[in-house]
């Protein structure tokens, strides 16, 4: 048997474990010596021939309070139920209410302005009436304006296009660097030749160490040995030594240089 705590529901179906009333966990209630009985109800009581089913208890007897189970009344509902219920219903009407009158509202300016656009676009008839009145309007006659006088725009002149000078006349090639060999028994030697402007050329000569060697150049003025101006001296050392013509002329220059070694 299990009972209801909160409504005081008594159970005779083992498996429930809620009451039907209320939905409160329902209690094991001890059992008493004497069995709960239903009217009408009859028990059955296995033989070894057969099943013979004995009534229990008298129909004519009244229900006793220690025989039947009282079943109590149902508990009315709880008011918080209905009350959440109440309030929501109101809310959700009050927004679909509020909904309904946002959109009219939005009907209704829309619709107001284009209402306004159509009165802007129609035009005022002027001409009712003017067709048929007899008068004259007199016509004032407006002088030209004089067009002011437009002053040239003084062009910007383009400047004179100044002709480069023509490049100087350059030599086609020319070696660098030319050795130059003194003949048998001699100890002087002299070359000819020509540099390009601001060029220079090399003469090499093989000589001894200790040798005295001198070099003069004649021809421009503006061509120069390297280190010396037109005339050069310096002491050999074994094996190749360099005499540099520079060129400061502003074309080809033609040059002759004589070298000796003692």
């Amino acid at each position: 048997m299990k009972k209801c705590p909160q409504c005081g529901t008594q159970y005779s179906d083992v498996t429930l474990s809620f009451c039907l009333q209320d939905g409160t966990p329902l209690i094991v209630e001890p059992q008493t010596d004497t069995p709960t009985v239903v009217l009408g109800e009859e028990e059955t009581v296995a033989a070894r021939r057969g099943a013979v089913r004995i009534p229990v208890g008298d129909p004519s007897d009244a229900w006793g309070q220690s025989q039947v189970t009282h079943v109590a009344s149902p508990q009315p509902e709880k008011k918080g139920s209905k009350m959440a219920l109440a309030i929501g219903l109101t809310v959700a009407g009050m927004l679909l209410l509020f909904g309904i009158i946002g959109i009219a509202a939005i009907v209704f300016l829309r619709n107001a302005q284009q209402a306004s656009v159509e009165n802007v676009n129609i035009r005022p008839n002027t001409n009712i009436g003017v067709s048929n009145a007899n008068y004259s309007t007199p016509y004032t006659t407006l002088s030209p304006v004089p067009t002011p006088a437009i002053s040239p725009i003084n062009s910007p002149r383009p400047s004179p296009v100044t002709t480069p000078p023509p490049p100087p006349n350059v030599l086609s090639s020319y070696p660098s660097t030319t050795r130059l060999k003194f003949s048998r028994g001699s100890y002087s030697t002299s070359f000819s030749g020509d540099v390009n402007p601001g060029d220079t050329r090399s003469l090499v000569l093989s000589c001894r160490s200790g040798q005295s060697l001198s070099a003069n150049i004649s021809g421009s003025g503006c061509v120069n040995i390297r280190g010396g101006g037109s005339s050069f001296r310096t002491t050999t050392s074994g094996g190749d030594n360099y005499v540099t013509i520079v060129s400061n002329c502003s074309t080809v220059a033609r040059f002759t240089v004589t070298i000796s070694v003692i």
